[in-house]
């Protein structure tokens, strides 16, 4: 089918020096490292990525990804950051789109710095492409955000499938003259469950195992009560009443509208809540349900109650409720909590970092130069042990 051919009419804003347009961009490849038939468009306003947006999920289900929330376009846009502007890179060959690359550029007081972050700690939310393609589509789509004039670094973190396709994205950035470094770290957010909840707890450390019984028989004693499913009035509800009795670790007022806007919009989601005997909330979870694989994006707890482990409590609960859904795994998007993190599943994920070789000191940000000596000294100190590659 022809894709891109079928929304010519369409203004995508390319980059022109420093400033978008509205004429579309189909610049072919220049260099060695990549095919000449395969051409770009470059969306940097939400406008252009929502009118791309059917071709994208088609993409989405025509890679098997349709599965994966944390590249579904919805999910992107909702959960850009105030401080971040999107770049979304599409790659195709002829006009058939083949390839999708998510990123966002950090603003500091408003204004663009020239770097780019594609992926989240956990190297998810990053391309959609089928498996043989992702690594020259990873490097094609780092290219061409490098070709836009005041960007001069991108950083990339990805779940490593394949040794070979850390390699290959390594080699074909070296050939485009890429400076770069990469780390390889083990990250833990997929948590696989079992047919019964006996039989999840019983692969848990006893300490933990007797945690998550003990405090959810406290809490039943106390007459507390799980709502699987809340309607829409009563989570938002939970939200403004939770929003303002966090602990320690306080989520932004504008980092959960955020999350709300990505659940109301993205399909499959819900929330579950926890309430005292009186009827406050206590906790609430939010996510979604896609197939057998459940995304879990927030959760809230009301700091007040930490003495019972409301947040084990929580998690009891909606882990029973997915096991009887026939739910198989749990993905805690962004990465898990310490009690859970033990047992998820280690994955490797590769943190990238691109610049351009010809870079004068005075255009590199802060920000920048502190994810870069952050990122190497990790290496120097060996702590990722043989995944490490400079």
């Amino acid at each position: 089918m022809n894709v891109l051919g079928k929304v010519a009419p369409i203004e995508v804003p390319t980059i022109t020096g420093d400033r978008e347009t509205g004429t579309q961009a189909t610049t072919q490849l220049n260099s060695a490292a990549v095919p000449e038939a395969v051409s770009y468009s470059i969306l940097t306003s939400k406008r252009a990525i929502e009118a791309f947006m059917p071709w994208i999920v088609e993409l989405l289900t025509k890679t098997r990804q349709i599965i994966d929330v944390t590249v579904d376009p919805e999910y992107f846009l909702e959960k850009n950051e105030l401080r971040s502007s999107p770049v979304v890179v599409l790659i195709r060959h002829g006009e058939q789109l083949s390839a999708v690359l998510y990123g966002k550029e950090r603003k500091m007081f408003g204004i663009k710095t020239g770097v780019i972050e594609c992926g989240d700690h956990c190297g998810d939310g990053v391309v959609i492409a089928a498996p043989h393609f992702r690594a020259l589509a990873v490097a094609a789509g780092v290219l061409k955000m490098l070709e836009i004039p005041r960007v001069h670094t991108v950083r990339l973190s990805l779940k490593i499938t394949d040794d070979n396709e850390i390699v290959g994205i390594k080699n074909l950035a070296e050939k485009a003259g890429l400076k770069s470094t990469i780390l390889s770290e083990a990250v833990h957010n997929k948590l696989v469950l079992e047919s019964t909840l006996d039989g999840f707890l019983s692969r848990l450390g006893s300490h933990t195992r007797r945690n998550l019984r003990v405090y959810r028989r406290r809490v039943e004693q106390k007459r507390w009560k799980f709502i699987a499913r809340l309607d829409p009035s009563a989570a938002a509800a939970a939200v403004r009443a939770l929003q303002q009795q966090q602990g320690r670790h306080k989520s932004s007022v504008y980092y959960l509208n955020c999350c709300q806007e990505a659940l109301n919009r993205v399909p499959g989601s819900f929330y579950a809540g926890i309430t005292t005997a009186t009827g406050e909330w206590a906790s609430l979870a939010g996510g979604w349900l896609r197939q057998d694989r459940y995304y879990m994006l927030i959760q809230l707890n009301d700091a007040r109650f930490t003495r019972d482990s409301v947040s084990a409590v929580m998690r009891s609960y909606l882990i029973e409720y997915l096991i009887g859904s026939r739910v198989k795994s749990i993905c805690f998007v962004g990465g898990s909590s310490e009690l859970l993190g033990r047992f998820c599943v280690p994955e490797r994920c590769a943190h990238h970092l691109f610049e351009k070789s010809v870079l004068s000191a005075a255009r590199r940000s802060i920000g920048t130069a502190f994810f870069r000596k952050s990122l190497v000294s990790r290496i120097q100190r060996g702590q990722p042990g043989p995944g490490a590659i400079t």
